[in-house]
């Protein structure tokens, strides 16, 4: 089968890799049909040479058809539409019978990086993969691999109130995510702050108040429509420290602050 493999620095290749295979009596093999590039990914191929990832399979946010289950997989079935989750675990405690990979008592949680693949080995099927709706689209589906739940988790750590104001710091793939989810808890106000016009163009589509930081102090924008006191609610979802300044910045007193931005600065991992 094809994959798009990582080589080092800028330099991803397609290429025949072994066909993937049920990895497990608690596994799935399932046929990719769409897929998503995480930040995570440009993290990889812009960023030094990662010695240990030369050769592997790029991506975690994958969608696609359930071919063949393990002997003991019990919920998925061939010829189901699914997401495959980006996070797995063991598949056998109850944090991850829960649904709750990420939380994996038996501390086998990983990132399932084969995502761009035309198959996927997928461990733990019954708590790896989520059946799809009908009536919902690929496009809308892999949303849900990893991109909207990691806004919607900036959102609800920052513990959004009716009538509270929101800062979104990056308004990148998952700012906007953040910001959409975030009108689901009735904010008075909710600003985005980014660089990239085109994203500041989106969040005020969406209906958020856009600050251009290549132009204006953020920090002084927001306090200055907020009557000094900042935002009581802020998701920081770029990663480098110059945007979670600007986060603590805008940060009202008392307030919460939630960080889903990757980084890989070494002073703040």
């Amino acid at each position: 089968m094809r994959a798009l493999v990582y080589r080092g620095h800028k330099r991803v290749e397609i290429e025949n890799v072994p066909d993937a295979q049920v990895p497990a009596p608690d596994g799935a093999l399932v046929r990719t049909t769409n897929f998503a590039i995480c930040g995570s990914d440009l993290h990889g191929y812009h960023g030094p040479v990662n010695e240990e990832r030369i050769g592997n399979t790029m991506g975690h946010e994958a969608i696609g058809e359930v071919v063949e289950v393990g002997p003991e997989v019990r919920r998925i079935r061939p010829g189901d539409h699914v997401a495959v989750s980006a996070v797995v675990g063991c598949g056998r405690c109850e944090e991850c019978q829960s649904l709750i990979t990420a939380r994996c008592a038996n501390s086998e949680t990983r990132v399932l990086n084969l995502g761009q693949a035309e198959a996927i080995a997928v461990p733990a099927a019954d708590s790896s993969l989520l059946q799809i709706p009908d009536g919902v689209s690929d496009e809308q589906a892999v949303l849900l691999t990893d991109i909207l739940p990691t806004g919607y988790k900036g959102v609800r750590g920052a513990d959004i109130q009716p009538g509270g104001a929101v800062a979104v710091v990056g308004a990148g793939p998952v700012g906007q995510m953040a910001l959409e989810t975030s009108f689901l808890f009735g904010p008075s106000k909710v600003f985005a702050i980014d660089q990239v016009p085109y994203r500041l163009e989106e969040a005020e589509r969406l209906g958020a108040i856009p600050i251009d930081a290549s132009q204006v102090d953020p920090v002084e924008a927001v306090l200055d429509q907020t009557g000094g006191k900042g935002c009581q609610h802020v998701i920081e979802a770029a990663g480098p420290q110059a945007t979670v300044r600007i986060a603590f910045g805008v940060l009202a007193h008392g307030g919460t602050l939630s960080q889903v931005g990757a980084t890989t600065d070494p002073e703040m991992t």
